[in-house]
């Protein structure tokens, strides 16, 4: 009988000391919806860190809350945004935009919430084994979210930066348009001096 073939322990040891990686296979429709959601979601803070530097300069907002130290985590600089800087700038002078704000603000979070879990959702699903869903574990819970859903919460958050930007010029939607009106009568008394 002969001796079987073992590694000797040094051998065997390496596979525990050596620098080692895990490779997670995901097929191009996964990675394409995790990548949009990472990028969409940095674009998103992008807008939320501009409004807070922009919206803080106005004078309106009390030194106290303009100097305000806030912490890095969204959902304390939304918070800053909505409790804070909004209701001195805008929310006092323009009742009316309080509900669309805070309608927003609930969406916002919602998407930052179907978010949180995507991090670790890297691998496909082990039950289908196909583009169509992934296998996550988050918090300790482990489930299953389909692809298009990650999808979706990208085009999500893309709305939701857009909102964002939009969202001052909106509020001064009547000084826009007396500007705009301006402009046009200007353009009008120069063509007539040209004829």
């Amino acid at each position: 009988m002969s001796e079987p073939d073992l590694p000797t322990f040094d051998e065997y040891w390496a596979l525990f000391t050596r620098p080692a990686g895990i490779r997670i296979v995901l097929t191009p429709r996964q990675i394409y919806a995790v990548g949009h959601v990472i990028t969409q979601w940095a674009f998103f803070d992008d807008q939320v860190n501009f409004l807070i530097g922009f919206w803080r300069c106005f004078p309106q907002v009390p030194r106290e809350i303009a100097n305000r130290t806030i912490r890095a985590e969204t959902r304390y600089r939304l918070a800053h945004l909505r409790d804070e800087l909004a209701p001195e700038l805008f929310l006092r002078t323009n009742p009316n935009w309080q509900a669309n704000l805070r309608e927003e603000w609930v969406r916002q979070q919602d998407a930052k919430e179907r978010e949180t879990g995507l991090p670790t959702a890297s691998s496909p699903s082990t039950t289908t084994r196909t583009s169509e869903r992934f296998a996550s574990s988050t918090r300790g819970t482990n489930f299953e979210i389909a692809t298009a859903k990650v999808e979706a919460l990208a085009e999500d958050i893309g709305f939701l930066s857009t909102w964002l930007m939009q969202f001052t010029s909106r509020l001064h939607e009547d000084e826009h348009r007396a500007l705009h009106d301006k402009l046009r009568q200007q353009v009008l008394q120069q063509k007539k001096l040209d004829t």
